[in-house]
């Protein structure tokens, strides 16, 4: 799904991820640009995580959850209520993070070619302010990642995933807070 939303954090991040739970070819699996055919003959073998792809890509060229189809075929998979939902949260997540990548590459172009007079600039300077330390981080993952062995146990995956969650949520949970403060 990194590949659809063009997102250069997402991408070298998601890639690396993949290469060190021992997917052979991550960067084939980024590469994809959205072919579920391509999905689903790299994931025949597992109907679970088949219908988590499926879903996830239906989610990601859409402008939010796709249709009922794929989401009786994602219960199908994972079962209803708090998989499900947990599958959903989890495309939110990416689609933000994607967004929030090329939001800070669009304000550090600009600001490098000084178009500082408009609206989007004070946004864009909030916006980097905040995020720029978690891809700071992102990026400092991704490159520890990269001299990581491939095909590392299940449980180092796994902690990745609940650390790379974790941080990414103290900048989201605050905005997300805010957010419903004053809406």
């Amino acid at each position: 799904m990194n590949s659809m939303l063009s997102c250069p954090y997402c991408t070298d991040l998601h890639t690396n991820l993949g290469r060190v739970a021992g997917l052979e070819s991550s960067n084939s699996l980024n590469s994809c640009s959205g072919s579920i055919k391509v999905v689903e003959k790299l994931l025949a073998s597992d109907p679970t995580l088949l219908s988590i792809s499926k879903y996830s890509l239906a989610f990601h060229t859409s402008s939010g959850p796709p249709s009922t189809t794929f989401a009786n075929d994602l219960v199908e998979g994972v079962g209803s209520g708090a998989r499900a939902d947990a599958v959903t949260s989890l495309c939110w997540f990416i689609r933000w993070g994607g967004h929030g990548g090329n939001t800070l590459n669009d304000f550090y172009r600009r600001l490098g070619r000084g178009d500082v007079m408009n609206k989007q600039f004070v946004f864009g300077a909030a916006f980097a302010i905040w995020y720029t330390p978690l891809f700071a981080i992102i990026v400092g993952v991704s490159k520890l990642l990269s001299i990581f062995p491939s095909g590392s146990p299940k449980p180092v995956s796994q902690l990745l995933g609940v650390v790379l969650g974790t941080v990414a949520s103290a900048w989201i949970v605050p905005v997300g807070i805010l957010g419903a403060l004053f809406s």
